[in-house]
């Protein structure tokens, strides 16, 4: 049996005691962010479900749920596992998958939480995760063959503790077929079962075990959405096509089917219906392109293609989506509730109460997305430094009509200017007449969105370097003095843009940076550079005190997600 174990890391106290090179997340900056995030989402009515495939921590992911996110995103069958286990309870795959085995283990999953939900009432719960698990072999296997031990990962910390909801995405009818046939093995192993509940573990305290009957029972459903290709052209079935008509409705005569056979068998407890939950509409691409004229163009696309698709599956249906109660969110046969998806370089746009045509006027009021999911907004990184800034004066030139003759809210709250709070501790090992180098290099950082920025440079007294005027540093970086020009496997190259400038000090830089001083490097993508550590650290006012080595420490951070490949 696996059981979990506590790796307790060295002892830190300040951001000095880190060796170099580290992966850092300023925590101020970081709640300020998911803060200005949840205050915008919460005024737009929009729910927030953050993509935890971002930072592939789930003491993070928690922390922006306890700010209200409705729960995440990831990519991977291993990042719900690993999730999961560290205590997040409601997880969308955006993705789809089509491999047997896979789903065979992802139906595993959804039958352990299905168990979790019934014993909601049980105080035992969060260990109750990390038990059901491990005494799972074909998931302990799964764990084991990423992750090369016996130990599953779980990180300090309470569980949320609301409903688990787990869902996938589909695209075409061969993927709901190969998702649909591993529901049917599940619901036939679990028949096969004299005694389907697996036995608590020892305790005073009963196990609260839901009925089938009981309405906690029938609110959890393994949900189903739909991928809509709005622009991206990489996965998603086109939305006006009857490919995606044909999708929907074979979804729903099956779903009829599955929920039949549920209700026939009270002893399938752990086989949860399953429920077409709404649609995936996520466009990845542009959420980098650099202007709002862009972004808008290629995100009010996105909106027609979802209107198109839901205004014919009402057709079909004979009612009319904004006519459904609230009580259809339990129901496991309607049209899709929820649109998901935007990202930190167009929530603004998808949430914006109107839409346009493609000759950019208003076409009708609202926006069908109800949910939005954007990542990178928590710590930012270089390329979304890229992105242009938002102009208010820009944005009417857009949606002017609309806010004069259809809807005067239609102008967004401007969107927040979020924080980078996402940094390479990196030291200087050599300082050359026209550059420096750095111990941090491609096993450190990612470069597929490019290369990192300096973001300021700090001495270290741990190095035996007597202090310096920190300001001097700052404004060399301010100045662009220097810039990353150059990165291999353990080393950057930063060169001084004029060898012979000369700070505010009129101490030329190459005297001023010595061996020992610590650089701060902004990686160029957030995402995958957190999968590059096992481990980053929390700290406290590292920007608001210019990276000093005083920033006190708050804690690790276990990527407890991290290389989950599968």
């Amino acid at each position: 049996m696996i059981t979990s174990s506590k790796h307790s890391p060295p002892p830190f106290r300040t951001v000095a005691d880190l060796l170099t090179p580290s992966l850092v997340v300023d925590l101020d900056v970081f709640d300020a962010n998911v803060a200005a995030m949840q205050q915008f989402a919460s005024s737009r009515q929009m729910r927030l479900r953050v993509h935890g495939k971002m930072h592939k921590c789930s003491q993070l992911a928690r922390r922006q749920i306890d700010q209200g996110a409705v729960g995440i995103c990831v990519q991977k069958l291993g990042e719900a596992v690993m999730f999961w286990l560290g205590g997040v309870s409601d997880i969308l795959i955006t993705n789809e998958i089509v491999c047997p085995r896979k789903l065979d283990l992802l139906m595993a999953l959804s039958g352990h939480m299905s168990a979790a939900h019934q014993s909601v009432a049980d105080p035992r719960a969060s260990s109750l995760r990390k038990q059901q698990i491990a005494s799972d072999e074909r998931l302990a296997a799964f764990i084991r063959q990423s992750t090369f031990c016996d130990v599953v990962p779980a990180n300090e910390g309470n569980d949320d503790a609301r409903e688990p909801h787990l869902g996938l995405c589909i695209d075409s009818l061969e993927g709901w077929n190969q998702l649909f046939a591993a529901w049917k093995r599940k619901f036939a192993a679990e028949k096969e079962q004299e005694n389907p509940l697996p036995p608590p573990p020892a305790s005073s305290t009963p196990v609260v075990v839901a009925s089938v009957t009981d309405p906690r029972r029938s609110r959890f459903f393994f949900d189903v959405y739909i991928e809509l290709n709005v622009g991206q052209s990489r996965c998603g079935v086109e939305g006006g096509s009857d490919a995606a008509l044909a999708l929907l409705h074979r979804l729903r005569d099956d779903v009829h089917e599955a929920e039949n056979q549920i209700r026939s068998h009270a002893a399938a407890q752990h086989v949860p219906p399953l429920r077409l939950r709404g649609v995936h509409a996520y466009h990845g691409s542009a959420q980098h392109r650099r202007t709002l004229a862009e972004r808008v163009e290629a995100i009010e696309a996105a909106k027609r293609t979802v209107e198109t698709f839901v205004e014919k599956c009402e057709k079909r249906d004979g009612h009319s989506a904004p006519q459904r109660k609230a009580q259809d969110d339990d129901d496991a046969f309607v049209v899709p509730l929820i649109v998901t998806g935007a990202g930190t370089g167009t929530f603004f746009i998808e949430s914006t109460p109107v839409t346009l045509n493609a000759e950019g006027t208003v076409c009708r009021r609202g926006t069908p997305y109800r949910e939005l999911q954007p990542g990178s907004y928590a710590v930012m990184d270089v390329d979304y430094g890229r992105n242009r800034p938002f102009v208010p004066q820009d944005w009417d030139a857009i949606y002017g009509a609309a806010e004069d003759d259809v809807i005067p809210s239609s102008r967004p709250p401007a969107p927040p200017a979020f924080g980078r709070a996402l940094f390479v501790k990196a030291m200087v090992t050599g300082v050359y007449d026209d550059r420096f180098v750095l111990d941090a290099g491609q096993k450190n950082y990612s470069v597929d969105s490019g290369l990192p920025v300096v973001a300021a440079i700090s001495r270290s007294s741990k190095t035996g370097n007597e202090p310096a005027a920190d300001f001097a540093f700052h404004e060399a970086v301010r100045d662009g003095l220097f810039s990353v020009t150059g990165s291999s496997d353990d080393h950057t190259v930063v060169k001084f843009s004029d060898h012979a400038c000369r700070d505010s000090n009129n101490l030329p830089l190459t005297g001023l940076i010595r061996p020992g001083d610590i650089a701060w490097l902004v990686p160029g993508h957030c995402d995958p550079t957190f999968n590059l550590y096992a481990q980053a650290y929390g700290v406290r006012g590292l920007a608001s005190s210019q990276f000093s080595e005083t920033a006190p420490a708050e804690c690790p951070l276990v990527v407890d997600a991290r290389g989950m490949q599968q």
